[in-house]
């Protein structure tokens, strides 16, 4: 029972040696052992020569084959599942080769990602296959029962059981060990012994570990040089400039060969998934054009997926990749892989790979470990009398199999490939004893033919702005249709005729999410930080041309020119109002208290002329009432009072009269012109002016620029009252702002783009566009240093025609398409049915309907 329990522990041991040192790099692991004098090169011809190469990959029997897995977490907590601890408590001491059934313990200890499911798969369907049909009527192998033991270790334990580990690893039953390697490797090979069956060596251990980063620098460092040699311009500092993107497990301080060869800069990133894009735009922003990928097959299938969605797979750039498995894999989403700038380097040739569905590389150094142990195990298991002693060649590399039991690593072998998928194709091979072959594939030459190529391949996304005409939705289309059929305007259909033209079908729109053009405020925003980041390959929005914005994205040929005007809307005259705009001037109290000192005046006169009468006059109260009357409206009238007191009461009423007469005629004057100023605006200057109006425009367009940046004091003005003062200074689209245009407490004006005011001004109600200043130039957006703006710039020269058209078509609302703005109140119908002046009336001057009260 003692060294049952010491079998089990064993394994458990070390297991916590090996996940405690886990993280631990050491570079010179995984060096070439005994490497042979010969060089390995290009050979084509040669085959994947395992120790089961003729064995069909298909899943074989398991029977006779016991898989457990046994996970740690700590070397306070350690425990197995109750099928591995029965399974190991009841192994012997010694294998016997007797009438009894036998069992086999395999161990494999990993750490890292988890192989456990891959390690079974792979000995359930070629390693055991193999040796029923080497010898199918093997007494040996019927009564012989196989138990592969993975132990995944998932968190870092202490090292305290080291001195336990030596004592105890003597007596192991296992006879075979995979360890992942690691800085006490070394440790472990002193205190691993051999376990023997009478008559035959076996290999207790076997130590597999990734390429050393000294070697892989090697590889790397070739396969970049000769790809830079055989550019258009070896000598350009680009060339020698290079981002990387790596994982934990990459000890950055010891790339030392690649910071060398990219002297003129290389940036690293740590992969994580939240920062990839932020990544990969650094990488786009520094001008960058190699790009090299050290990455697990998951997260660099994300790292794909996000280059790709930011157009980075064109000839821009060139791709190095190792690990992560790329050239066999699929992009998702409908994407076409034309990627020949992608050079991976693999273990293992891709048809290989395919044939045993290995995606990773743990996988790969899986199947190498479990391929070395099957010539050992048929060797005992087919009693095979002839000691195992020959070459073989595994995906990672070569290995020399002794009669003893010893392994050796002859080389490490990567593969070369250019292209991805339907266009991959093999062009060299390394192997870390000095063979290096690779075929030459220089970069292309680059014109605008192969640039437009690469479009019609892959999806064309093109960034977009609700902005009616320009981009609208479609009436009656069904909200879940794709975008592309939803939208309409000017720019969306000159967009989808160009793109027709060009032969680029497979496109689809997106809109700019946060609803900007883009200005500049420590840094870009809106559909200009788009098309900066290469998130689309075209944005199809009236852009304008700007020298700030000409500096970071690429501009096509004008496709029409506005100006700025100003749109507010013209508040409905109230008909009564007008009718009776006489009484205006004067508030109602004072029309009263006119009235009233009339009738004062009038009782006065009456009552002195009933005291003392006037000779010859008749001044009772109705005639006092008609003479006050007329002393206001047309003078003296008639005879005045001859009593001298009742001369003093009419001397001090003209002095009245009078005044009231010039306080009229001004405030009627002051009225009318008032009335005009408030009523039009046709200047950036009457609106800063005019205290009637508040006014704004909408945030992150040139107009914003415009204004902040204009040497004109009124425009400065005018930025300084909508950025600082007004509530609604900078609206957030031209919806909002008719909003706030329909509210009737406040006059609110809009500054803008002319054609699209005049477009709300015919569709809206009550709406004037005025004060056009400032011509500015529209057009297409392209990335930086793209390469294909030519074809673009020269359909827009050949449909100048068409441009007009389709201007007039969008911005020309026809009358039985404009909004029915008929005022169905009573002032509505009191103003149908006011008389019209039948000839123009000059700007002030009174009209009928003033004077019809």
């Amino acid at each position: 029972m003692t060294l049952q329990f010491t079998s089990s522990f064993i394994l458990l041991v070390i297991g916590c040696i090996a996940v405690g040192i886990a993280t631990a790099q050491d570079s010179t692991l995984g060096d070439v052992a005994d490497p042979t004098s010969s060089t390995v090169g290009l050979d084509s011809n040669s085959t994947f020569d395992s120790g089961f190469a003729d064995t069909a990959p298909t899943a074989g029997s398991t029977d006779g084959v016991v898989m457990t897995t046994t996970k740690f977490t700590s070397t306070s907590t350690v425990t197995t599942t109750a099928t591995t601890a029965a399974v190991t408590s009841a192994l012997p001491t010694t294998p016997p080769f007797n009438n009894e059934t036998y069992l086999i313990s395999l161990a494999i200890i990993w750490n890292g990602e988890d192989v456990s499911t891959e390690a079974k798969r792979q000995f359930a369907s070629y390693i055991f296959p193999s040796f029923a049909a080497a010898c199918p009527t093997s007494s040996r192998l019927n009564r012989t029962s196989i138990n592969l033991v993975v132990v995944q270790l998932e968190t870092l334990l202490n090292l305290d059981d080291v001195q336990i580990l030596q004592n105890a690893l003597s007596v192991s039953n296992y006879l075979f060990t995979g360890l992942k390697s690691s800085p006490l490797t070394p440790l472990l090979e002193t205190v691993l012994s051999n376990t023997t069956v009478p008559g035959y060596y076996l290999m207790n251990y076997h130590t597999v570990a990734p390429m050393s980063l000294t070697l892989l620098q090697d590889a790397l460092v070739k396969v970049i040089d000769q790809r830079i040699q055989e550019s258009s311009n070896p000598a350009d500092q680009r060339n020698y400039r290079a981002a990387l993107f790596i994982d934990d497990s990459i000890d950055i301080t010891q790339m030392t060969q690649l910071f060398r060869y990219f002297r003129y800069g290389l940036m690293f990133f740590r992969y994580t998934d939240g920062t990839v894009d932020e990544s990969l735009i650094s990488v786009r922003q520094s001008g960058i054009i190699n790009i090299i990928v050290l990455l697990p097959a998951v997260s660099g299938d994300k790292l794909k997926l996000a280059a790709f969605k930011l157009n980075m797979f064109s000839y821009n750039y060139r791709w190095f990749v190792h690990r992560a498995r790329w050239v066999n894999a699929n992009f998702d989403n409908r994407m076409v892989t034309y990627s020949t700038n992608v050079t991976s380097m693999e273990f293992g040739r891709v048809h290989d790979t395919l044939r045993y569905d290995l995606r990773t590389t743990s996988e790969v150094l899986v199947f190498d470990l479990e391929s070395i142990w099957q010539p050992y195990l048929q060797q005992y298991l087919c009693d095979e009398k002839t000691p195992v002693n020959k070459t073989l060649r595994g995906f990672s590399g070569s290995f020399k199999l002794n009669p003893n039991g010893s392994v050796a690593r002859l080389n490490w072998r990567l593969q070369i490939y250019r292209g991805l998928e339907a266009k991959k194709h093999q062009i060299g091979e390394w192997t870390s004893d000095g063979g290096f072959n690779m075929l030459p594939y220089p970069d292309p030459a680059r014109t605008p033919e192969l640039s437009l190529s690469e479009l019609k391949l892959n999806p064309f996304n093109i960034v977009t702005l609700i902005i009616p005409p320009y981009v609208m939705y479609k009436s009656g289309v069904s909200p879940e249709a794709p975008l592309r059929q939803r939208l309409t305007g000017m720019y969306i259909e000159l967009c989808k005729e160009i793109l027709a033209d060009l032969g680029i079908t497979d496109y689809d729109f997106f809109l700019q999410p946060d609803e900007a053009f883009g200005v500049f405020n420590k840094t870009w925003n809106g559909i200009i930080r788009t098309m900066m980041d290469g998130r689309a390959h075209l944005a199809c929005a009236p852009v304008t041309i700007e020298t700030s914005r000409k500096e970071v994205v690429s501009f096509t040929k004008p496709l029409h020119s506005s100006q700025q005007s100003i749109l507010y809307k013209q508040p409905p005259g109230d008909p009564v109002a007008e009718m009776f705009q006489f009484l205006q001037p004067l508030d109602t109290e004072i029309w009263l208290t006119i009235l009233g000192v009339l009738v004062y005046v009038a009782i006065v006169l009456a009552v002195m002329h009933k005291i003392i009468p006037n000779q010859g006059i008749k001044l009772d109260l109705y005639d006092s009432l008609f003479f006050s009357f007329a002393e206001v409206v047309q003078g003296t009238s008639g005879a005045v009072p001859n009593q001298i007191s009742g001369r003093i009461v009419v001397a001090f009423f003209w002095f009245f009269t009078l005044f009231l007469l010039l306080t009229y005629i001004a405030n009627y004057a002051a009225f009318r012109l008032l009335d005009g100023v408030q009523q039009q605006v046709d200047s950036l200057q009457s609106l800063l002016q005019n205290s009637a109006f508040e006014f704004g425009v909408i945030r992150n367009t040139v107009t914003v620029t415009l204004l902040q940046t204009s040497t004109f004091v009124y425009m400065q003005q005018i930025y300084s009252l909508l950025a600082d003062t007004f509530p609604n200074g900078l609206v957030h689209n031209e919806t909002y702002a008719l909003q706030i245009m329909q509210n009737d407490s406040f006059r609110y004006a809009l500054i803008g783009d002319d054609l699209q005011n005049k477009y709300l001004a015919e569709t809206q109600c009550n709406l004037v566009n005025t004060g056009q200043f400032y011509e500015l130039k529209s057009a297409l957006v392209l990335p930086p240093g793209n390469e294909y703006g030519k074809y673009f710039d020269e359909q827009i020269v050949r449909m100048s025609n068409r441009i007009i058209e389709l201007q007039q078509k969008f911005f020309h609302v026809p009358v039985e398409s404009r909004k029915d703005c008929t005022d169905r109140t009573f002032l509505g119908y009191v103003k149908n049915y006011t008389p019209k002046n039948p000839w123009p009336v000059k700007s002030g001057a009174l009209t009928l309907t003033n004077t019809l009260g």
